[in-house]
C-alpha cells in the first residue's frame, strides 16, 4: 500500500488545560524549588515537555528540572527525596506535597540495552540538551530570569513549524532507545505535528528493532497513541513507518486484506475515528472488531481471539483485555433493538461495559455499518427504564432450588437464567411464578 504524506491537520484540541490567568499550585512550587537550586549557587531549569506545553499555552501536568546540582547536592538541600535514578542523575523531591524529577545535567555514553546508558557523566546544559530526543523537548526555560528560553537545537522553530525531529542524527537517538520510535508517532498524533524526513526515514530502517523494547514500555505508548484524538491517523502513522506489524500485529496484517473501496485495517481505523479520545479497552476492541475476515459477522469469534492475542502481548491488564473482548464478541447485540426480548436488551444495559458497548456501536453507526435508528431506539428505551427495572432482584436464587429438592449442578444456572429472563421480559412478577417456572425448565433439561 502507498505511503502517506498528506499534512496533517491541525487537532482541534489537545489534552492538558489552557493557561489561565495567575499559576496552578504546581508550577509556582516547581518555581520555588528552582529558585532554592539558584540560592544555593547551582543552576536549575525547567526542561523537556513542560516547556513545550508552556511555550504551547498548555498547563503542563508535571514540571521536570535540570541542574548542575549533584544528585547528592540534591538530596542534601531539600529534605524528602527518593534517588530513584541516582546512577543516572535522577533524584525525586517531594515539595509541597508534590513529586518533581530533578536530574543532573549529564552526558550519556552508549546504550547496550537499547534503553539505558551503560554509563553517564554529569556534564553542561548543553551537552544534556544534546542527549534527549527531540529538538521540541530540548528546550530549557530558566523560571528565575524574565522566563528565559535556552534552545540550543532550534526546538522553537520546529514547536512554530510543528515539526517532530531528532536532536543530533536520529539514527543514533533510535539506537540509544528505540521507544523513541513510538514516542515520534505520539508527539506526531497528539500534537498534530508532522515528522521530519531524516527522522522518519531513521524509523523505517529500525521499525523491525521495536520488538526488542519490553512490552511494558510499547503498551504505555500504544495507550497513549490510540487514545488521543488523533488516534486513527497514528495507526495508520505506525503502518506507513514499519511499525504497526510489529506491536500489533493482527491489526498489521488486516492492511492485507481488501474490501470495495479500502483496506479492512482502513475500515477498522474509520471506526476508532468515530470514537471520540476513548478509552484504551474500547479503542483495542474498535480496531480489532473485525480483524477475523472481512465477513465480520461470520468471524467475530477470530476477531475476539485476535483482539484477545493483542491484549496479551501489550501485557494490558486482564480486565482490560476481558473488556475488549466482550466488545468484540457483543458488536452485534444491540441490532434490530425492536426485535430482540426485554431480557437480552437489560442484561446488556446492566453490564458494566456497557457504556463502551453502546459507544462502539454509534461509532459503527457514524461509518455505515449500524443502523442510526437502532442506536436511537436503545437510547429512547435506556432513558425510560429505571435501575430496578434494568437489573432487579432476582425471585430466587441456588438456596431456593436446593429447598425445591434439586441437587446443585450445572442445571442450576440454566434453571435460574431461564427464571430471571422471564423476570425480565415481564412474563412472571411473582414467586410462585418463579418457582413453577423453575421446576418446569428442571423437569425439561
Amino acid at each position: 500500500m502507498a505511503k502517506t504524506r498528506k499534512k496533517k491537520p491541525a487537532v482541534k484540541k489537545r489534552s492538558g488545560t489552557k493557561r489561565r490567568a495567575g499559576k496552578s499550585s504546581l508550577r509556582k512550587a516547581a518555581e520555588e524549588l528552582v529558585e532554592k537550586l539558584a540560592k544555593a549557587g547551582y543552576e536549575a531549569v525547567f526542561a523537556g515537555g513542560c516547556v513545550r506545553d508552556m511555550l504551547m499555552g498548555v498547563e503542563p501536568k508535571d514540571y521536570d528540572v535540570a541542574t548542575n546540582a549533584t544528585p547528592q547536592a540534591v538530596q542534601a538541600l531539600f529534605p524528602k527525596t527518593y534517588a530513584v535514578g541516582a546512577q543516572f542523575g535522577v533524584v525525586v523531591v517531594m515539595h509541597r506535597r508534590r513529586q518533581f524529577e530533578v536530574a543532573t545535567f549529564r552526558v550519556d555514553s552508549t546504550y547496550s540495552d537499547g534503553r539505558h546508558p551503560d554509563a553517564v557523566t554529569f556534564g553542561d546544559a548543553q551537552a544534556d540538551v544534546m542527549r534527549r530526543d527531540f529538538t521540541i523537548n530540548g528546550m530549557l526555560l530558566d523560571p528565575t530570569k524574565r522566563k528565559k528560553i535556552i534552545d540550543y537545537v532550534g526546538g522553537q522553530k520546529d514547536l512554530k513549524d510543528r515539526i517532530v525531529r531528532c536532536i543530533g542524527v536520529p539514527f543514533e537517538r533510535f539506537s540509544e532507545d528505540k521507544l523513541r520510535m513510538l514516542r515520534a508517532v505520539r508527539f506526531s498524533s497528539r500534537l498534530g505535528f508532522e515528522i521530519e524526513p531524516a527522522t522518519r526515514a531513521a524509523i523505517e530502517e529500525l521499525a523491525p528493532q521495536i520488538v526488542a523494547v519490553s512490552q511494558e514500555r510499547i503498551k504505555a505508548e500504544i495507550e497513549q497513541i490510540l487514545t488521543c484524538q488523533a488516534g486513527a491517523m497514528a495507526v495508520m502513522e505506525l503502518r506507513d513507518l514499519g511499525l504497526l506489524n510489529h506491536v500489533l500485529p493482527g491489526a498489521g496484517s488486516m492492511a492485507q486484506v481488501r474490501l470495495a473501496t479500502e483496506s479492512l485495517l482502513e475500515h477498522a481505523v474509520s471506526v476508532l475515528k468515530a470514537l471520540s479520545e476513548p478509552a484504551f479497552d474500547l479503542a483495542l476492541a474498535a480496531l480489532h472488531h473485525c480483524a477475523g475476515g472481512a465477513d465480520e459477522r461470520a468471524t467475530v469469534n477470530e476477531s475476539a481471539r485476535i483482539a484477545s492475542v493483542g491484549a496479551r502481548r501489550l501485557k494490558c491488564s486482564n480486565a482490560e483485555r476481558s473488556c475488549a473482548v466482550w466488545l468484540v464478541l457483543n458488536q452485534y447485540a444491540l441490532e434490530n433493538p425492536e426485535g430482540r426480548r426485554p431480557s437480552h436488551l437489560k442484561r446488556l444495559f446492566a453490564h458494566q461495559h456497557f457504556g463502551k458497548l453502546l459507544a462502539l456501536f454509534e461509532a459503527k453507526a457514524r461509518v455505515g455499518c449500524a443502523r442510526k435508528q437502532d442506536c436511537a431506539y436503545v437510547r429512547r428505551l435506556l432513558s425510560k427504564l429505571s435501575r430496578d427495572e434494568i437489573e432487579p432482584e432476582p425471585l430466587l436464587d441456588g438456596t431456593d432450588l436446593i429447598e425445591m429438592g434439586l441437587k446443585p449442578s450445572e442445571l442450576f444456572s440454566v434453571i435460574l437464567g431461564g427464571v430471571y429472563d422471564a423476570q425480565l421480559d415481564g412474563e412472571i412478577s411473582q414467586r410462585r411464578q418463579a418457582i413453577d417456572l423453575a421446576l418446569k425448565i428442571a423437569r425439561e433439561s
